[in-house]
Order: structure tokens, then C-alpha cells, then sequence
């Protein structure tokens, strides 16, 4: 491991280019190989930002329909009990929460185990 946390990822980029030939195709997997820890953080980001943006779109009504289940519809159908039974909207915002969380923390997670450069770092 310490061999492959020697070597800069855009030197490795261009090894890979230099062994497999110079076609497009290589060129683009040398060059986006070295970047994927940072793509795979991204899309876990990205994946719980569309969640959230949902559930509130849903909560507030202009979001997907209410024969849809989603968070944000269990919140707004809760609101209405809320007073009777709080559970039903505080289980679902607690759910959501806990699942963004989660998404975050593992794209961190793998983010810290692909990357080369981050671990160089400490």
C-alpha cells in the first residue's frame, strides 16, 4: 500500500496511459481512476441533498403526489395529528435525519479508504 501512496495520482494516470496506448477511452479512465474517492463522496452528498430536497418539496406540498409514500408526505399527513400523536411526524423527521447522516458519514468512510492523498496527509 505504501508503493501506490508513493506515487501522485496524475503520474499514475499517465503510466496507465503510456502502458494501455493513447486512445480516448484510456485517456479518460487514466485521469478519472485517480479522482474516483472524491466522485464516490460526491454522489453519497448529492444522493442525501436529492433526499432532503424531496422531503421538504413533499412536506410542502408541491413535491411528488400524496399516493407517493416519501418522507416528506408521512411529515405533512403527520401534521395533522400532531397534536394528538407527535410520534407519526417526529419518527419520520428522526428517520430522515438519521439516513442523511448516514449517507454522509459513509461517503467520508469511503472517501478516507480510497484516497491516497488523504491518508499521505496525516
Amino acid at each position: 500500500m505504501d508503493g501506490l501512496m508513493a506515487i501522485p495520482g496524475i503520474l499514475l494516470a499517465i503510466a496507465l496511459v503510456a502502458l494501455w496506448g493513447g486512445g480516448l477511452g484510456t485517456v479518460i479512465l487514466a485521469i478519472s481512476v485517480p479522482e474516483l474517492p472524491r466522485v464516490v463522496r460526491l454522489g453519497t452528498f448529492v444522493f442525501s441533498s436529492a433526499m432532503l430536497t424531496e422531503a421538504a418539496m413533499s412536506f410542502l406540498g408541491v413535491g411528488l403526489p400524496s399516493e407517493i409514500p416519501s418522507w416528506g408526505t408521512v411529515m405533512a399527513e403527520g401534521r395533522t395529528f400532531y397534536q394528538i400523536k407527535p410520534g407519526l411526524i417526529l419518527f419520520a423527521g428522526f428517520v430522515l435525519a438519521g439516513t442523511i447522516l448516514s449517507l454522509n458519514i459513509l461517503g467520508d468512510a469511503a472517501r478516507d479508504a480510497l484516497d491516497t492523498k488523504l491518508a499521505s496527509d496525516r
